[in-house]
């Protein structure tokens, strides 16, 4: 193992590098505290979903997992805040649960357009 995928409270996440042990970098959309933070590799490692969740909102955002470089910003899946989230290790998919009592399965790639 290499790197690790972090979340946190701030509204980042981060990539690091394991052996060299330092952060390659964050991704985020600015300062802005939330009450939950997750964030998973997607489609073979190629990008990170990540989730923000504050009491009354939550979606999933889509960065370049090579850059850190935002893909999407809101993918529109959820008005509420995501409380589970997991990509599939054999295809490009990515399941969300959500506090308003919907789970999503969606392709990452249909979405980033590739």
């Amino acid at each position: 193992m290499r790197y690790l995928l972090s979340s946190g409270a701030d509204n980042k996440h981060r990539l690091w590098d394991v052996r060299q042990g330092q952060e390659v970098f964050a991704m985020g959309f600015g300062v802005r505290s939330c009450d939950y933070s997750t964030a998973v590799f997607a489609a073979n490692e190629r990008y990170v979903a990540s989730s923000n969740n504050n009491a009354r909102q939550g979606d999933v955002s889509l960065f370049d997992a090579h850059t850190g470089s935002p893909v999407f910003m809101k993918l529109g899946l959820h008005t509420a805040p995501v409380l589970a989230m997991d990509s599939s290790p054999v295809d490009r998919t990515l399941i969300t649960g959500c506090d308003d009592e919907k789970a999503r399965y969606i392709s990452v790639e249909d979405r980033a357009g590739t």
